[in-house]
């Protein structure tokens, strides 16, 4: 006759047996979280770095137009042209505005953005610097869209 204490199955076996699966479903959805959070992150973190990198060649790009400003000024200066006529039909972007003589200068960033560039040239200098800067400013090409459906208090 077999023993009957063999036949009997340990009473907390079946208590660690439910605990342990739960333990183990909890942690498997937890790191599937954690890895979904991570590659978000690193979605995010990707184009941050391709629009900033957009941003400094469009950037580089208005200085390098800064630069052949500079030139043509010194150019000009240099032979004795240095006028409101002379400047305006030389210099790439100037234009004369109440007597004075204004540069504009632009280049995109992206389909959406672009950096734009004011100069004001100082006709009254005979010696560098020729020009101020008057803003260097990132302007959108699209309106802005408000989500009119989130409340906010005004």
């Amino acid at each position: 006759m077999k023993n009957k204490s063999m036949n009997r199955i340990p009473s907390g076996l079946g208590f660690v047996s439910v605990l342990v699966f739960f333990s183990v479903m909890c942690f498997t959805a937890l790191g599937a979280l954690s890895f979904s959070s991570a590659m978000a992150d690193k979605r995010l973190t990707d184009e941050i770095i391709e629009n900033d990198i957009k941003y400094f060649e469009a950037y580089s790009d208005i200085q390098k137009q800064i630069s052949q400003v500079d030139r043509d000024l010194n150019f000009l200066l240099k032979k004795g042209n240095f006028d409101k006529k002379s400047i305006t039909e030389t210099v790439r972007g100037a234009y004369e505005n109440g007597g004075e003589i204004y540069i504009k200068l632009s280049s995109d960033i992206d389909d959406n953005r672009y950096i734009l560039a004011e100069l004001k040239v100082l006709i009254e200098q005979s010696e560098a610097p020729l020009y101020s800067v008057m803003r260097v400013k990132t302007i959108a090409n699209t309106d802005i869209k408000t989500d009119e459906h989130i409340p906010v208090y005004q």
